[in-house]
């Protein structure tokens, strides 16, 4: 027969293998996730000019606004301190949304969920590990037993 490899052999635990299989899951979104692509300003008026824009999320803090086509197209801009992106944008009939403040925390709710799945994994194998080495229980004493 052949012997099982380490991988086979983790695998017939199933809650290695729901923890590895959530690792796995969860790293691939994350790693995918990318920016919108950067545009000029001058390239947001004309858009917005010819009626193009449908959408547009500002952010006053950072001067930028997160801007969605009527083609589908998602890009970002970053506006001068001194325009006024807001009006513009409802004065050509798009949808907008301004945001107050800008968001204080930059991590995602699934890396943190990425996190404590790996931290769960890694302490069920700690476990694991330290379970399998621990000696057998003692039995019976090897030697004659002594008179009572």
């Amino acid at each position: 027969m052949i012997p099982p490899t380490r991988l086979a052999r983790l695998l017939r635990r199933p809650a290695l293998a729901a923890a590895l299989f959530v690792v796995v899951a969860l790293a691939a979104p994350a790693a995918a996730a990318t920016h919108a692509k950067q545009e000029s300003y001058a390239d947001f008026q004309s858009q917005l000019s010819s009626g193009q824009v449908k959408a547009a999320t500002v952010v006053p803090k950072k001067h930028t606004a997160n801007v969605k086509l009527r083609n589908g197209v998602k890009y970002r801009v970053t506006y001068p301190p001194t325009a006024d992106p807001v009006a513009a944008l409802r004065a050509h009939g798009a949808h907008v949304r301004v945001k107050k403040t800008a968001s204080s925390s930059h991590v995602r709710l699934r890396y943190i969920v990425l996190a404590v799945v790996a931290a769960l994994a890694l302490a069920g194998g700690v476990a694991y590990l330290v379970r399998r080495r621990r000696p057998a229980t003692p039995g019976p004493a090897a030697g004659p037993t002594p008179p009572a």
